[in-house]
């Protein structure tokens, strides 16, 4: 009687099972576990009845009920008490009143609430399965939001006359679908499909995007997601206003074994912001591993225009990088051959101008011999242009140096650096035809002298002179300049052999970089850093700009003043400032950045004279101050202000907020772009964002479900 009382459930078990996951499952060896309180077999033992607290476990599926009944002469599995089915894939249905054919053909159940994922459940008056492993759910309601006693209205829900489930295509099949929103119907489809809860990748429209701007109207974006395989996909996204605009964007994505690409680009099929015949703007980006630990990354991009990414949001740059590098990195080494172009969109650039580069192959080795480290760098370049301007170049540097400690604490370095490189021009308007080249040796001293002192209160400070000495030959022979016509003084270089970013030029003259730096640990978990120095010269230096600006004309520097200030992992302040010989300041650059249990806050101010970046021509004087305020478990508040004091004009401002619970995201802001510095915005978006969560993968947040 046990043995066929357990096979029995046993069958019981497994049509329930395979009639709510619609899959067929085979149990040949398997274990079922049943709990009940009381089975009872009927006289002529067709009947059997479990009853009690049934629970039936197998393969980490349970099911729940008070009582089970097996009827042998019909083939049927009734629940007259309602059910609870656990899956083991989390999957939760429940039911008033069920029956189930023994050979797994049918089923039948009443009402259903059916948890598909941790959120997303379908309320529905009859469930009935098939032996296909389809399922339909007759007058049903679907959504992801908490709906109980206390929120009985949920943000969205679809009500339809019936959802088919097809669990080949992992998809649902809403018919005479209204979608809800706040109890308001605001969308009717006779028929909708969507990809079923947990599906992380299925092809399908995703929830528009709207906007509306001073230059195009209200708009529109639809995106379509498309599956192509397991290891590609691309996403649509056609773009309507009113004011008769069509934008039709396209991102292509695609997963190899030794890499990634990622392709996306735009073009006006009706465009009223222009009357160029053509509008559209391209990139792609990708990345691979090669053999022999060799790595190619590239990323390309262009656009029809100047204005077109930025009339239509794609970007607001006004220089376009693309480039391709191979490139290998080892412990000690390093190799990179690449080549490189820039599209301008700046109105005052001469794209004939903009060089080509193609090939530069860089190559750096560290070592060390002896006591002695070394670095040399070797590099060759070729540029190009419009104008059958070329310039090829090929150089290097080698740098020695080792360190040491005195008897009396001095931190020493002794430093040799060789630079050189050879060049060939034609056709450059500010050098004649022909070949040039340089060398120019570097020798530097470096002492630091690191005091210590632990306070009475347990802090701790470091107080640390430190004075470099570098010769340096006077002057450099006359060669093109291509990579070091910027520089910036900060405190970062403030003791480099060479302040110059690139090959072509060398910081030339005796002189003393003299500093001091000092920091400061508190016990209470605030730190305190200050930097101050100085660059001293045998004689006046010619190579930077005759102005006070550059930090770096002159006999004497201006003084680098470097400030930071942290405290714990709420605020971190740093400053970087540089004062003239006179006390003016050509530079003052603040951030500042706040966080607390619900705020967050950055603040940047930056002020820098004409020339402190060198071939910089322009004063600025910008602030911008980003706010983020969590208003609430759901409610998040963002603002985002740059002002230019010097124009006495806004740059940008922003104002959004977000709201989200477990079920809904909403993401909307006002943006301002005052790009011709009059004080008038000349564009002015509103945009909303709307985000089921729920559908596809698990995207619900529990942590912000309302109470119930």
């Amino acid at each position: 009687m046990v043995a066929a009382t357990r096979r029995w459930l046993g069958r019981i078990w497994i049509g329930v099972a395979t009639a709510i996951i619609c899959a067929s499952i085979s149990i040949a060896q398997q274990q079922v576990v049943l709990l009940a309180d009381r089975i009872d077999v009927s006289s002529d033992g067709t009947v059997i009845t479990a009853s009690g607290d049934v629970s039936v476990e197998y393969e980490g599926d349970k099911i729940e009920t008070p009582i089970v009944r097996y009827d042998q002469t019909t083939g049927i599995l009734s629940f007259p008490n309602g059910l609870v089915y656990t899956s083991d894939t989390g999957e939760v249905l429940s039911s008033s009143k069920a029956v189930v054919a023994d050979d797994l053909d049918s089923g039948d159940f009443q009402d259903v609430t059916f948890q598909i994922t941790k959120q997303f459940r379908i309320l529905s008056d009859q469930l009935v399965t098939r032996d296909d492993g389809s399922a339909t759910l007759s007058n049903s309601i679907a959504t992801s939001c908490e709906v109980c006693a206390a929120n009985p209205v949920p943000f969205w829900q679809i009500r339809a006359l019936s959802i088919d489930r097809n669990p080949e295509q992992n998809r649902l099949y809403f018919e005479h679908a209204v979608f809800e929103f706040l109890g308001i119907p605001v969308f009717y489809a006779p028929r909708l499909s969507t990809p079923e809860p947990g599906v992380a990748r299925a092809s399908g429209f995703l929830i528009p995007q709207f906007k509306t701007t001073n230059t195009v109207g209200f708009g529109v974006t639809t995106p379509y997601y498309y599956v192509i395989n397991d290891h590609s996909d691309a996403t649509l996204l056609p773009f309507f206003s009113t004011a008769q605009t069509f934008i039709l964007e396209g991102e292509y994505r695609k997963l190899y074994k030794n890499g990634v690409i990622v392709a996306d680009g735009a073009i006006a099929l009706i465009d009223p912001l222009s009357n160029k015949d053509f509008r559209s703007f391209g990139s792609v980006v990708g990345q691979f591993d090669l053999k022999r630990d060799f790595k190619l990354s590239f990323f390309g991009i262009a656009s029809s225009d100047d204005d077109f990414r930025q009339d239509y949001g794609f970007g607001d740059e006004d220089r376009l990088n693309s480039f391709a590098t191979i490139s290998k990195t080892t412990a000690s080494r390093y190799f990179e051959t690449s080549a490189s172009f820039t599209q301008s969109l700046r109105e005052d650039d001469d794209s004939s101008e903009i060089p080509f580069v193609f090939p530069e192959i860089y190559f750096t080795q560290i070592g060390n011999v002896s006591s002695w480290s070394y670095r040399a760098d070797l590099q060759t370049l070729s540029l190009l242009r419009d104008t059958d301007q070329t310039t090829l170049r090929a150089g290097g540097r080698l740098q020695i140096g080792r360190s040491f400690v005195t008897k009396t604490g001095v931190e020493t370095m002794i430093e040799a650096r060789l630079d050189g490189s050879v060049y060939d021009t034609e056709n450059s308007p500010v050098i004649e035809d022909g070949r040039y080249s340089f060398i120019a040796p570097t020798l530097a001293a470096t002492f630091r002298y690191p005091l210590t002192k632990t306070h009475q209160n347990g802090g701790r400070s470091l107080l640390q002179p430190v004075a470099q000495f570098i010769w340096a030959e006077d002057t450099q022979d006359t060669v093109p300049n291509e990579d070091s016509v910027q520089l910036e003084f900060e405190d970062s270089n403030l003791f480099s052999l060479n302040r110059f970013p690139g090959f072509d030029a060398v910081e030339l003259g005796p002189r003393a970089n003299i500093g001091v730096s000092y920091l400061y640990q508190d016990p209470n978990d605030w730190r305190f850093g200050l930097t101050l120095g100085q660059v001293f010269r045998a004689e006046t230096s010619d190579q930077f700009s005759a102005a006070f600006a550059s930090g770096l004309s002159g006999k004497y520097s201006d003084t680098v003043i470097a400030l930071t200030f942290n405290y714990r992992e709420n605020l971190a302040v740093t400053n970087r400032t540089l004062v003239g010989r006179n006390f003016e300041i050509s530079k003052f650059e603040t951030q500042l950045a706040y966080t607390a249990k619900n705020w967050n806050l950055a603040l940047e101010y930056i002020f820098l004279e004409d020339d402190v970046v060198i071939g910089s021509n322009e004063t600025q004087n910008q602030a911008g101050l980003l706010i983020g305020y969590q208003a609430s478990r759901n409610w998040r508040l963002t603002a985002d202000i740059r002002q230019d004091f010097e124009a006495n004009t806004p740059i940008e401002q922003f104002f959004g907020a977000k709201y989200q619970n477990e079920c809904i995201a909403l993401d909307f802001g006002f943006l301002f772009d005052y790009a011709t510095g009059t004080g008038v915005a000349t564009e002015r978006e509103f945009g909303l964002t709307i985000e089921l969560l729920g559908f596809g993968g698990d995207t619900s947040d529990e942590r912000r479900a309302q109470s119930c």
